[in-house]
């Protein structure tokens, strides 16, 4: 009997974060979803995951662009596409229909919640950097590191 290709990636992927999970100290700020109390069971952790990872890639791609870094610009990018498109299509086997106009319903609800992710990212840097003097919180800073090991992981499956 053949296996499901999506379902034993999935699983890793599960396994993965459940183990990235008890090894890091992420705290709550801002409003976002402690990564530590999330329900990595569900695949609507998972999603939430991919957007998060997406916005916080998008956030940092703004925060780098303005340096010539070409090699930073489009890894961030990579990042950016590649957790967009995990999220859309956790979403659609969710939503078990991958009709056109599902599929740009998923869409659409995944850009909405990234752009609302980000907004976040972007309020909490404003604010932090009138408070101290710098850009990046520590909330960043650990969704960045989480997402990108998470992210190197995945792609040497």
């Amino acid at each position: 009997m053949r296996t499901n290709p999506t379902g034993c990636l999935m699983s890793r992927l599960l396994y993965l974060i459940f183990i990235m999970m008890t090894s890091m100290d992420v705290s709550h700020s801002g409003g976002l979803i402690d990564l530590q109390s999330m329900n990595f069971d569900s695949r609507k952790g998972v999603v939430y995951l991919a957007e998060r990872c997406a916005s916080v890639s998008l956030v940092m791609l703004g925060v780098s662009f303005n340096k010539d870094d070409i090699e930073v610009n489009r890894y961030l990018n990579e990042k950016y596409d590649f957790f967009s498109e995990m999220a859309v299509r956790i979403q659609a086997e969710i939503s078990n229909d991958i009709s056109p106009n599902n599929i740009n319903k998923d869409l659409s609800k995944i850009s909405d919640e990234i752009t609302s992710l980000t907004k976040l990212y972007k309020a909490m840097m404003d604010s932090h950097y009138l408070k101290t003097g710098k850009y990046i919180p520590d909330i960043i800073s650990n969704d960045t590191v989480f997402c990108r090991i998470i992210y190197n992981k995945i792609n040497k499956l």
